[in-house]
């Protein structure tokens, strides 16, 4: 029998219906004959919550204890999930990361994981149980328990089918798979049956939620075939793999998220180098770093997320404009395509924009904009490039 790894987010386990529900899909894989590995997460708003009842604690809860605190949450999680299974006649297990050989770094709150030690997951396997895995956590070298921040329990998912040797790794989303834009902001949205790691890398960066970037790095690298389902839906969904498209011009979509930009004006090499340092401690996600001069000044710049605000604040002499969304135009063959820049451009002009900071890579055009027109953005691009479908091949 081959082993399928599944994972379902917190929406997909929010109430005691979904997971009784999830159970029932769950079991129907393991009577078509599969060994089934279940990744879960908290149910929806059980981390919220937790991270609530800590500040009021302490406004700097110490990170060690807060991962003890919010691994909680994938442990309700797994073991209600695994109660519904037995209740509907069948044997599970639930495991937490450290139970199932989870070995990360030391850092808390955002571990990475190292590797993978499945010798108990196999051994349940092999006993013919379903196995319910906690995500979002692991176990450190010193023994101590730690989480793997933002993703973590996609990232899961695919470490286990790596290390398992799984046939397919399916992540369960509220959406039935990859959309060419957000169908909740754009209604005719068109959904995707295939997408490569590299492609998809560039949706989930710059802002598709159905998968984390994490996951789909991970996947690439070990080549896991990925496929992004509906947890309540028999649709099929999108299956990310490699790609093939080798020169051929194809764009598969438009998506987009809120960021900050950063800039750092220097003087000497040693102060950007502590700067740069202190973004690593910090552990501050940093893209389309660049240095240049103006007006004659030396300046550093980066675009990073929201949610880094905080820590960039203690750095006084930043620059920080939180006003400002990159949107990303995603796809095959884009890279030194001046045409499809002369097109965006004539496009966003018709709307007085003027992007910021465009950016082209083999899979992507980027580029920054006002965040008040963000989703309007969005909608036209997706309307000239993807419905009107122009020269730039079909979806």
């Amino acid at each position: 029998m081959s082993i399928l790894v599944q994972k379902y987010g917190g929406t997909s386990v929010g109430t005691i219906e979904k997971i009784k529900a999830v159970a029932r899909r769950i079991i129907a894989e393991r009577i078509r004959g599969q060994k089934v590995v279940v990744v879960v997460s908290a149910m929806q708003h059980t981390t919220d919550e937790l991270i609530a009842l800590a500040k009021k604690i302490t406004g700097s809860p110490p990170e060690r204890e807060l991962d003890m605190l919010l691994t909680a949450g994938e442990r309700i999680a797994m073991a209600l999930l695994s109660m519904a299974i037995w209740d509907e006649g069948h044997e599970a297990i639930s495991l937490t990361g450290s139970q199932s050989g989870i070995i990360t770094e030391d850092n808390h709150t955002r571990a990475r994981i190292l590797e993978v030690r499945g010798t108990r997951i196999t051994e349940e396997l092999e006993k013919g149980r379903i196995v319910i895995v906690a995500g979002f956590q692991g176990v450190s070298g010193k023994r101590e328990i730690t989480t793997l921040g933002r993703g973590g329990s996609d990232t899961t998912a695919v470490a286990l089918s790596a290390s398992l040797g799984a046939q397919r790794c399916e992540i369960y989303t509220d959406v039935p798979g990859v959309f060419t834009a957000d169908p909740n902001l754009v209604p005719d949205a068109k959904k995707l049956e295939h997408i490569s790691y590299d492609e998809m890398l560039d949706f989930a960066y710059f802002g598709a939620s159905v998968v984390h970037p994490r996951a789909v790095e991970l996947a690439r690298r070990y080549k896991v075939p990925l496929f992004i389902l509906g947890a309540h839906t028999d649709e099929p969904g999108t299956l990310i793999t490699e790609g093939k498209q080798m020169e051929e011009k194809y764009i598969k979509g438009i998506t987009s998220r809120e960021v900050l930009l950063v800039e750092f004006e220097f003087e000497k090499e040693d102060e950007l180098e502590k700067f740069l340092q202190e973004l690593i401690r910090k552990r501050v996600s940093v893209d389309r770093f660049a240095c240049k001069a103006r007006d004659g000044k030396r300046l550093a710049t980066f675009i990073c997320d929201r949610a880094d605000k905080q820590a960039l604040e203690e750095f006084p002499a930043l620059k920080i404009c939180d006003s400002l969304s990159v949107v990303a135009i995603v796809g095959y063959g884009i890279a030194g395509r001046s045409d499809l820049i002369l097109e965006v451009m004539k496009c966003l002009n018709g709307m007085g924009v003027m992007p910021i900071e465009l950016f082209q890579t083999h899979t992507s055009l980027t580029f920054l904009v006002p965040s008040e027109i963000e989703k309007e953005v969005v909608k036209v691009l997706h309307r000239d490039f993807i419905v009107k479908r122009r020269k730039y091949g079909k979806v």
